[in-house]
């Protein structure tokens, strides 16, 4: 989701609702413990540019994870 916000130009959205999802200590204990480096790779990506670039997010999704 926070790559399909950056990708419709809506980076406030995009970082709100990345750091909504950081602060959740349920998640934290669970997806943010086994995923934490793909999460925070991803979050570098600010602009729709970098992600159509990015060899990582094209792997990404191809790989079904997205």
């Amino acid at each position: 989701m926070y790559l399909d916000l950056i990708e419709k130009d809506q980076l406030d959205e995009a970082q709100r609702f990345f750091m909504t999802y950081v602060k959740n200590t349920n998640l934290q204990a669970t997806v943010f413990a086994s995923h934490k480096d793909d999460l925070y790779r991803i979050k570098l990506l600010i602009r729709k540019e970098q992600i159509a670039q990015s060899e990582y997010v094209k792997s990404f999704r191809h790989n079904g994870r997205y």
